[in-house]
């Protein structure tokens, strides 16, 4: 067996196909970003909000975060939505 054929795990499941499984491993880089919302209780319920872009420390990446005050699931449950959204990104490998 070649040395493809011993990183490569395979293993049937009650149809008899092949499953397969890999693992990649990222960097992580962890920080914190405060955004503070002045008068919040006067905002809209139905407006979301969306915060100033914003950078880890020693990258370029811009990222920004909405929140929907007053969002709701399919089962109307309702919930404050905080989303992250990447404005841009910088290639760092």
């Amino acid at each position: 067996m070649n040395d493809l054929g011993k990183s490569l795990k395979c293993r049937s499941i009650a149809n008899n196909s092949p499953l397969s499984q890999s693992i990649s491993v990222l960097p992580v880089m962890k920080f914190n970003h405060i955004w503070t919302i002045k008068n919040f209780s006067v905002v809209p319920s139905e407006k979301e909000i969306t915060c100033p872009n914003f950078s880890p420390p020693h990258f370029k990446d811009k990222w920004f975060m909405k929140l929907s005050p007053n969002a709701s699931n399919d089962f109307g449950i309702k919930f404050i939505g905080v989303h992250l959204f990447l404005r841009s990104e910088h290639c760092i490998f």
